[in-house]
């Protein structure tokens, strides 16, 4: 016969087995939200835990590699999911990933996108776009709420350097810097999308 205290003994065996295993990585947005860090965007804390849960490492804490670099581009957040795209460099070659939901599970999933895309040219373009002299945010008009729009957020780190973007609603705002930004993300998705 279990006793009361055998069922509690069990039950905080799983919790802690699936705490050591890594099995809390897929949260819901609720509890990403309740667990968020306050010094952060809250754009920025969906975006690394959608990438925990489907595997990425915590870019802040990779450590320098000459000629290494990694992109992420998470896009969404409003009505839709946020999905990315993953780009990573070592030396010269390229790979490129697509992060996106798996049903409503708060679960993610990276698939490889196929070679195709000369990302050496792409990132050229990215850079004459001028990224690096973006700021990480725009500014906001304070009196302007935007619910369920479709926000960017670009993670970037290259030698150990590491930057984030966080662009809420540029379509709503659109000030050079969210233009800028949104020319970006269409290079980025349209080449992952083969266009």
């Amino acid at each position: 016969m279990k006793t009361p205290i055998s069922i509690a003994v069990v039950a905080a065996l799983l919790l802690v087995s699936r705490l050591a295993l890594g099995g809390d990585h897929c949260l819901s947005d609720d509890a990403i939200e309740a667990h968020a860090d306050r010094s952060e965007n809250l754009h920025l804390e969906f975006a690394r835990a959608y990438g925990r849960s489907a595997g990425l490492p915590d870019l802040r804490q990779l450590r320098p590699s000459p000629g290494e670099m990694h992109v992420r581009l998470w896009h969404g957040f409003g009505v839709t999911r946020a999905e990315a795209l993953v780009l990573s460099r070592t030396s010269a070659k390229w790979a490129a990933h697509v992060v996106a939901p798996v049903g409503g599970s708060g679960c993610y999933e990276r698939r490889e996108v196929p070679a195709g895309a000369d990302w050496g040219l792409i990132w050229q373009r990215i850079e004459a776009l001028g990224l690096a002299a973006l700021p990480s945010q725009p500014a906001r008009d304070p009196n302007v709420d935007v619910f369920d729009g479709h926000s960017y957020v670009l993670e970037w780190w290259m030698n150990g350097r590491y930057r984030a973007f966080v662009y809420d609603n540029p379509d709503v705002f659109r000030t050079p810097e969210d233009a800028r930004m949104a020319a970006i993300a269409r290079e980025l998705i349209g080449a992952a999308k083969g266009n």
